[in-house]
């Protein structure tokens, strides 16, 4: 809600993003007991640009005798008995567990080869060479509440094989034109996304990933305005067999 509603220009606005950082910090440190401490947990990025943790008792977790922060940054963590270990280490975000499963798609070919300079979707639900696969909650969805848009998608992508299947089809695959319009919009609305370039939603917090633009900055509008636009041309995005 603090960055798409109450204080809406904290996304744009680099002064007032910096003003709520400068609070934060001022809010960590009243929580914080140790200055040291502090200082590390303290974001040294634009916020909004990483997700920031809204959990009860985070902070003040830090002040208990037996929570230990190391900065892997600075040093290295020296196994001693340790109850739990957490690993704060940010996330693959939008194609990670995708690129993970070993997908083939037509001819042999692997997603991660069709994706090797990044992500080219239609929706965020289909891409090219890849029929019958769908993957709502993937790359270039919405920017915005993840399960609410996810869940836009999951009702198209069930439309959609209704559609295939009352007119006798079991093939479904997006049409190179849709995708190629798709993801020049996503690319050309990252030049005005406000989260810059460091972090997960380029994929630069993950060694040797392709930077790029993993959300749609168009938000859920874009997405469901797009979603009509399908549905009123019967389904002509795709082609069926």
């Amino acid at each position: 809600m603090k960055l798409t509603s109450n204080y809406y220009d904290v996304l744009y606005d680099p002064e007032a993003n910096a003003a709520w950082c400068a609070f934060l910090s001022s809010k960590i440190r009243s929580l914080v007991d140790d200055p040291a401490v502090a200082d590390k947990l303290i974001p040294t990025h634009r916020f909004g640009q990483k997700r920031p943790p809204f959990v009860n008792g985070y902070y003040e977790a830090f002040n208990k005798p037996h929570v230990t922060l190391v900065d892997l940054n600075s040093s290295v963590i020296a196994f001693d008995d340790h109850d739990v270990v957490i690993w704060a280490t940010g996330f693959d975000f939008g194609t990670g567990a995708l690129s993970r499963m070993g997908i083939v798609g037509r001819d042999g070919v692997a997603l991660n080869d069709h994706w090797a300079d990044g992500p080219e979707t239609f929706l965020g639900v289909q891409t090219t060479g890849f029929p019958n696969f769908f993957f709502p909650g993937g790359p270039h969805a919405a920017a915005g509440n993840n399960p609410r848009y996810n869940g836009d998608q999951v009702d198209f992508v069930t439309d959609t094989i209704v559609y295939a299947a009352r007119h006798g089809y079991d093939v479904i695959e997006v049409t190179d034109d849709a995708e190629e319009r798709w993801t020049q919009m996503v690319d050309k609305a990252a030049l005005e996304a406000p989260f810059g370039e460091l972090g997960q939603y380029y994929g630069t917090n993950i060694p040797g990933k392709p930077r790029r633009y993993l959300l749609n900055a168009g938000g859920r509008p874009k997405l469901h305005r797009e979603i009509v636009r399908v549905r009123d041309t019967d389904y002509s995005a795709f082609t069926f067999s």
